[in-house]
């Protein structure tokens, strides 16, 4: 996989379809850009999207159904599926040529898989999960190592408004729960290696995934006093207390929350 190559069961070896995620979507072979989010109809967008977010790539048929077209009889369900699949292999085919596209989309005994691809949600999944691990294991230098390059890779995670559809929803959110974990643990890494700069910009990027996070805003708030940045501590706050109401929180929750962040320090 280092090499960007994969080796079928008869010892040929094909190029990794590298797809994007984490960001605008799309996939490249071999440096080239062969698919953009541009190229799919809204439900081949769908499909595909089930396809990244589901474990491993694989997908029953019965489940694409029944998340597809949940009102549609069973027979139709199946025409409907049969046919926009052979519509994304042709766009495959198109696409990755002169590779077989069966080599990374097929269905095989009912279920779909998309295989030998290189999936950068999947590379951030795995190095922050590591990372973590690291740290619970009070072995700090080695989750850093997992850690800081998964930050890196962050960008956001596939625009609503172009793959939908709920198990999408629950991946890329689960994709931001270990970004913000993530954002924690280098944040206080770098507090505590003397650099409050990285730390504040790692924290920032973090809270605009959540704005809600009350130990981001206090990590920030706390960063930003300890740079003599008063006017950036009241700025924080003032915008949380304004996603806290946009929220319903009653002024007594707000009240709490606000006196929380400012009294109580990150631990480090």
């Amino acid at each position: 996989e280092r090499l960007h190559t994969a080796l079928l069961d008869d010892g040929t070896e094909i190029p990794l379809l590298a797809v994007t995620v984490l960001g605008p979507f799309g996939a490249a072979m071999n440096g080239r850009q062969v698919l953009t989010a541009r190229d799919l109809s809204q439900a081949q967008r769908q499909l595909f999207g089930l396809l990244l977010a589901s474990p491993e790539q694989r997908i029953s048929q019965e489940k694409v159904q029944l998340l597809m077209w949940p009102d549609s009889p069973p027979a139709q369900a199946r025409s409907k599926f049969d046919t926009l699949l052979s519509r994304l292999r042709k766009i495959f085919a198109a696409a990755l040529h002169p590779h077989p596209e069966k080599h990374y989309l097929y269905l095989r005994k009912g279920i779909l898989c998309l295989d030998h691809c290189r999936i950068d949600a999947e590379i951030f999944r795995e190095k922050i999960k590591k990372g973590l691990r690291h740290d619970a294991l009070q072995e700090f230098w080695h989750a850093g190592n997992h850690l800081f390059p998964a930050m890196k890779l962050w960008d956001g995670c596939l625009a609503g408004d172009i793959f939908s559809g709920d198990l999408v929803q629950e991946y890329c959110a689960e994709l931001q729960r270990l970004m913000i974990a993530a954002a924690k643990k280098c944040g206080a890494y770098l507090s505590v290696a003397g650099s409050p700069g990285e730390a504040i910009r790692l924290a920032e990027k973090a809270l605009g995934s959540d704005p809600l996070d009350s130990e981001l805003v206090q990590m920030l708030y706390h960063l930003y006093l300890a740079q003599g940045g008063k006017i950036k501590a009241k700025g924080i706050l003032r915008q949380y207390e304004m996603h806290l109401a946009d929220h319903d929180f009653s002024p007594a929750e707000r009240a709490e929350l606000l006196l929380r962040v400012q009294s109580v320090k990150p631990i480090e």
